[in-house]
């Protein structure tokens, strides 16, 4: 956590000892300690639309578009 707040200048607004989210412009980043790795979440807002559509990269990191 604290590479992303002393290194690249990210505000942590939420946190616990097994996550932290950074939010900027509409993108929240979601990190959160798994048992074997750190897994990471994207969720992006489109519009007001309730509905949302999930989508997994290459690199096994969810995606959440709504």
């Amino acid at each position: 956590m604290s590479f992303f707040t002393e290194q690249l200048g990210f505000s942590i607004n939420e946190y616990s000892p097994i996550h932290f989210v950074i939010y900027s412009k509409g993108i929240r980043i979601m990190f959160t300690r798994s048992d074997k790795m750190l897994e990471v979440e994207f969720y992006l807002r489109k519009s007001e639309d309730e509905s949302s559509e999930i989508l997994e990269d290459p690199n096994q990191i969810k995606i959440i578009i709504s």
